[in-house]
């Protein structure tokens, strides 16, 4: 029987029935429809952490009582007489500290020396500053003040000439003896008045520094100003203290600006603290290196 035979009798039993059902496509389970997630909020931005809280000044009290040679009992006086800040120190004289009650001129000497000492709030600098050299004093200006720093005063006198020369009256103030300063540096007519407690003309006790100022004020006083040479600021320290005679260059340092004239102080930095010659230079426009 041949294929074409077969393929007649099938359709032949089948005649007149319905045609087999196509075969149903495959179910294709559906996807579940992911949603994107919404957008939450930004959160807020959170302050920044105050800094913590600076630690209390010590009370000014406080800072006396821990004072190195004052007792508590001396603190307190000091406090109750009125002395409550650095400030009130530094403006008070060493003798009216003395009187309060448990001290004495040493304690407040060394009280006084350290708050005039206690430097200020540092001034901003550029950081990529150089320190630069002192410039080098070769003519000395009206209106200014000179610390020759030197073993022996020898520039100092040098510098007072040469002002001299140039028709500027002087006046000197030393420790030595005034025949010795003009021969050696032929100050001829020069007034020199002799830091020495030998009674004779011409001549100032250290401790009488009352005197040495009026008679500093009646030089510079007079018209077309000078210059002054202070040769014994050591000898005038030793004799009374060092806040005493600093408040006298103070004042002398005022007249000599106001009075056009010109200070020239001589001093041998092996002799003072470290703190004083910081002092004494603040109260100067140049220092000179002997």
């Amino acid at each position: 029987m041949t294929k074409l035979d077969a393929k007649r009798i099938y359709e032949h039993v089948h005649k007149g029935e319905a045609p087999p059902p196509a075969a149903p496509a495959p179910v294709v389970p559906a996807q579940p429809v992911t949603q994107a997630p919404a957008s939450q909020p930004s959160p807020a931005p959170q302050p920044a952490a105050a800094p913590p809280p600076a630690p209390p000044q010590q009370s000014f009290i406080e800072t006396l009582r821990a004072f190195e040679g004052l007792t508590p009992d001396a603190a307190e006086a000091l406090y109750e007489a009125g002395y409550v800040s650095p400030q009130s120190l530094k403006n008070a004289a060493v003798g009216e500290i003395a009187k309060v009650k448990g001290m004495s001129e040493a304690v407040a000497t060394k009280l006084v020396e350290h708050f005039m000492s206690e430097p200020g709030a540092p001034e901003a600098r550029p950081t990529m500053a150089e320190p630069q050299p002192a410039p080098k004093v070769t003519t000395l200006e009206r209106s200014f003040s000179y610390l020759v720093e030197e073993d022996r005063p020898e520039t100092s006198y040098t510098l007072f000439m040469d002002a001299m020369k140039k028709g500027m009256k002087g006046y000197c103030i030393t420790r030595n003896y005034p025949a010795k300063i003009k021969s050696k540096f032929d100050l001829k007519d020069t007034p020199v008045i002799w830091l020495s407690n030998v009674g004779r003309e011409n001549t100032i006790r250290p401790k009488d520094l009352e005197k040495l100022s009026i008679s500093l004020e009646q030089f510079l006083s007079q018209a077309g100003g000078g210059i002054v040479l202070l040769d014994g600021l050591e000898y005038l320290i030793t004799n009374n203290n060092f806040i005493t005679v600093l408040r006298l260059i103070q004042s002398l340092r005022d007249q000599v600006a106001i009075n056009q004239s010109i200070l020239l102080m001589a001093v041998n930095r092996s002799t003072l603290e470290s703190h004083q010659l910081n002092l004494l230079e603040r109260e100067v426009d140049y220092t000179i290196p002997g």
